[in-house]
């Protein structure tokens, strides 16, 4: 990707436990397999699946090295309390690139929020078919953030947010196309996979505060206009304290013109905000006469 962040967390969609649970089910990685993770953040996906493999090992690849010591962090705790612990391997590489990794290594790829921040996403891609062992399994998911929903009054300021966010490429990324998540499975048809199943699910944040998906959101997109003049980064702040957000009609960002969702009695504002990830997966057959499932050949680029 373009460069490294100075915050890691600026680049980092929010975590959403249920999400990467549901990724680590779909990738069905067992004792002793080798996961491999490209683009993998701050290592949510792999925490989820290290249960599943004691004695296998768990591999993040990102170009962010503060990223890459946050995934050391946790997934060390994490393989700590299984017997025998999987290896943990994090490699910083560019994903534009060739990855620096041997064919055939892995026999679980996932591939999770990467693909719309690349100018190539098919060379990505072909990369992960590549280092896929036979009979292995590629995860490919994407948030579609042209399906983002957030609650509010202001229903025509909600939707510049949801343009905004979809269209924007940040200073980290190659590129963007947020509506990417919808064409996974062409994508994976043209390296040469079969397409094994195709699952969406939606994700579904209740309040606007620090930690909460659609604040992360915001807080990104923020962080991204703010040098253009665009947005202020103050109003994040303002917005969601009660007692200081602005009033009026006619605001001139988008984070300060949501002062009408309701409030909470925890304290702060209450929006919800909620979007779509396909999920598609991929599976590489081997030599062995063994039972596949009718959707699933081996790649022509084999």
């Amino acid at each position: 990707m373009a460069g490294e962040p100075d915050d890691v967390d600026a680049m980092v969609e929010p975590v959403v436990p249920s999400r990467y649970r549901w990724l680590a089910g779909l990738l069905a990685a067992g004792p002793g397999d080798r996961v491999v993770d490209l683009g993998c953040g701050t290592g949510a996906s792999l925490v989820q699946a290290a249960p599943a493999v004691p004695g296998g090992l768990l591999a993040g690849v990102d170009l962010s090295a503060a990223a890459l010591a946050r995934t050391a962090e946790t997934l060390g705790e994490a393989a700590a309390g299984l017997a025998p612990p999987p290896a943990v391997l994090c490699l910083q590489a560019d994903l534009k690139a060739p990855l620096p990794l041997a064919d055939a290594a892995f026999d679980r790829v996932v591939c999770h929020n990467v693909l719309e921040c690349l100018p190539d996403p098919g060379a990505l891609v072909a990369e992960a078919v590549r280092v896929l062992a036979p009979e292995g399994r590629l995860v490919l998911a994407h948030s579609d953030y042209d399906t983002l929903i957030f609650a509010s009054e202001d229903l025509a300021l909600t939707r510049r947010l949801v343009r905004d966010y979809c269209d924007t490429q940040q200073h980290w990324m190659d590129a963007v196309d947020g509506t990417i998540g919808r064409r996974l499975a062409d994508i994976a048809g043209r390296a040469g996979l079969r397409v094994d199943d195709v699952q969406a699910a939606v994700v579904l944040g209740r309040r606007f505060v620090p930690g909460k998906i659609g604040w992360g959101y915001a807080r990104n997109l923020v962080d991204t206009l703010g040098g253009t003049g665009r947005a202020d980064p103050a109003d994040l702040d303002r917005w969601s304290t009660p007692s200081a957000a602005p009033a009026g009609p006619t605001r001139p960002t988008w984070t300060a013109g949501w002062p009408a969702c309701s409030a909470s009695p925890t304290g702060g504002r209450s929006c919800s905000a909620s979007t779509t990830t396909p999920s598609s997966v991929v599976e590489c057959p081997g030599d062995a006469d063994r039972p596949m499932g009718p959707t699933v050949r081996r790649p022509t680029s084999r």
